[in-house]
């Protein structure tokens, strides 16, 4: 079968909800807009929970993105490779394994990512070029055990101590990756890359247009003081998105953030193997939008976490899926 993977405009406006809609989507162009009251939207009744992780339970996480058994399971690097060539990352997305680090941890029952500095920086090559890494980036995808379709992507954390150099994100994206933008969809990143985290905003991007370019976005820093007081990021929150035939929509916890109208979508959706499902990741990238880790507290690899170093305590990731 032939698939077109050009992108497609929507003409519907942004929704807030299947009768709803929202007055005020982003325009293209801007980076922040407040609501006037904060928008309650829980998941919609009759959307089926059909992806669950608590990445404790029934948990493996492999070079090759398959266990021992060879069954699918989560992997611990980007499809493009162990390290990031345009963003100024200096981590390397390492394997236990491979490279003598200890990326996945546990603390109080619950998955702990740790990011860590290298004993030895380690040279990455990839398409010809190559690039030095300081430190270990902990990363989870799903690339191998399930593409998901339209519906709600959600990863409940915590972040813990968080240093300047710290990038986590929620985040999904299609394959195969030479199409980028198409689609990049980042439920949630947060750049650390200020002195004090209380000033640090959450922010939340959609990504789409002609493959090999720049891209299009449509984000937004969210306004945790007005939409969500006394927010801290060491407590667990759900970071979310909705992807939908009609809407983008973003939020935190049970509260909407901002919607803008979809631009990426599926062939068909009833198609398991349709080309333009996605797949899910949680990370803490290091450097780049983080800013300098020179300036942060990492441990060396491999350690154990200890108090005051940085981390993401998971809870869960999981996808709503959207009836058809």
């Amino acid at each position: 079968m032939t698939y077109d993977f050009r992108p497609t405009i929507a003409e519907a406006e942004a929704r807030i909800g299947p009768e709803v809609s929202d007055p005020s989507p982003l325009a293209l162009g801007a980076v922040t807009r407040a609501w006037d009251a904060p928008k309650p939207r829980p998941v919609a009744k009759n959307w089926i929970r059909d992806f669950y992780s608590d990445l404790v339970t029934d948990f493996a996480c492999t070079a090759t993105g398959f266990d021992r058994d060879g069954r699918p399971c989560f992997t611990n690097s980007l499809p493009s490779g162990r390290a990031q060539f345009t963003n100024l990352e200096v981590g390397l997305y390492s394997d236990p394994g491979l490279h003598g680090t200890a990326p996945l941890q546990m603390l109080n029952g619950r998955r702990l990512l740790v990011p860590e500095r290298l004993r030895r920086p380690t040279v990455v090559a990839q398409g010809g070029h190559t690039k030095l890494c300081t430190h270990s980036t902990p990363l989870v995808s799903t690339e191998h055990n399930g593409r998901l379709g339209y519906g709600r992507f959600a990863y409940r954390f915590a972040l813990l101590n968080m240093q300047q150099g710290c990038w986590p994100a929620g985040w999904q994206l299609c394959l195969p990756h030479y199409r980028w933008p198409n689609c990049e969809q980042d439920t949630v990143e947060i750049s650390f890359n200020q002195p004090d985290p209380a000033s640090v905003l959450p922010y939340q991007t959609n990504w789409w247009g002609v493959a090999g370019t720049g891209g299009s976005k449509e984000g937004q820093f969210v306004d945790i003081e007005r939409l969500l007081p006394n927010f801290r990021y060491d407590e667990p929150h759900t970071y979310w998105s909705e992807w939908t035939p009609k809407y983008m929509a973003f939020g935190i916890d049970e509260i909407l953030t901002f919607s803008v109208p979809n631009r990426f979508f599926l062939v068909n959706p009833a198609d398991l193997k349709d080309p333009n499902r996605v797949f899910m990741m949680l990370q803490i990238a290091l450097g780049g939008a983080g800013g300098n880790t020179e300036n942060g507290f990492y441990p060396m690899a491999p350690s154990a976490w200890v108090p005051g170093a940085p981390a993401m305590l998971v809870e869960h990731m999981a996808h709503y899926a959207m009836p058809l």
